[in-house]
């Protein structure tokens, strides 16, 4: 389970890195949740870079200004968005004072 919630808990923070370390469904949904996570961010950041660089060849026209500020504007809340899917257990898991997500499950 701790592989599924990006190795929260694991001491020496190492993922599953090689597709012999899987052994249960918990390492494959680790893989494809890290896996997304850094897709989707790298997505994120080449919008912002793309959409700014529209942005500052509008040129001044407002049509293309505005539609380059809006294509910014969702490039920054995709990426608010997919950072918030890691912080958010990590933020649950250490207000409620658990090392490791399977205590959750054990108790």
């Amino acid at each position: 389970m701790n592989r599924v919630l990006a190795n929260f808990g694991n001491p020496d923070n190492t993922a599953v890195g090689k597709l012999t370390d899987v052994t249960n469904l918990s390492d494959i949904f680790g893989i494809l949740y890290n896996l997304l996570f850094g897709v989707g961010l790298s997505l994120s950041i080449i919008f912002v870079i793309v959409c700014g660089i529209k942005f500052v060849t509008s040129a001044g026209d407002p049509n293309k200004k505005a539609e380059a500020g809006q294509c910014l504007t969702w490039a920054v809340i995709s990426a608010i968005v997919i950072v918030s899917f890691k912080l958010i257990p990590f933020l649950i898991f250490n207000i409620f004072g658990f090392d490791d997500p399977t205590t959750i499950i054990n108790t």
